[in-house]
């Protein structure tokens, strides 16, 4: 990976048209290696070159997410979204840092419109289960139960919707 790292380096330093890309690039690989604030200030310089590159504002919203500043990576969410308004991803990272900010009505209402108004979205599975976990939140059981099944059938792998459909059917 160091080599990788090298070249990023010197594709960054020779200042071409894509300058933007090797900054994200240089991010997603240092994300990967667990390097989150190199990472993030990579994400901040691709969106300082490029200030509609929304799959660049929204991992920097992710990483912000995995450390639980959840208002931080709204707001990094938000621009994506204004950046291409029909982004599907920077909606569903909105309506994650909603159902973790006890904020639960808004979640539901974003994630019930991505399904409303996209068909056949590549994310599906995710926008079901965060809709599940927002339903669940608001004490609507066999709606959140309904959710989780879906993204179950969309996605078995996914660890966190075989927890939840298991710890509704204990309830």
């Amino acid at each position: 990976y160091n080599e990788s790292l090298n070249l990023y380096d010197k594709a960054i330093g020779l200042n071409g048209p894509h300058q933007h890309k090797a900054y994200y690039n240089k991010g997603v690989l240092l994300s990967f290696l667990n390097k989150d604030a190199e990472a993030g200030e990579c994400y901040r310089m691709a969106t300082n070159l490029k200030s509609d590159y929304v799959q660049a504002w929204y991992n920097w919203g992710n990483l912000f997410c995995k450390v639980h500043e959840y208002h931080k990576g709204k707001e990094l969410f938000e621009k994506g979204q204004a950046a291409d308004p029909n982004a599907v991803n920077p909606k569903i990272g909105i309506a994650y840092c909603h159902n973790r900010l006890n904020n639960s009505s808004k979640a539901i209402d974003i994630l019930n419109r991505l399904l409303d108004i996209e068909e056949n979205i590549e994310s599906e599975a995710i926008v079901r289960s965060e809709l599940g976990l927002g339903l669940l939140q608001t004490n609507n059981v066999q709606l959140a139960y309904d959710q989780f099944k879906k993204a179950y059938e969309l996605n078995n792998n996914d660890y966190q919707v075989c927890y939840n459909i298991a710890f509704i059917s204990d309830i």
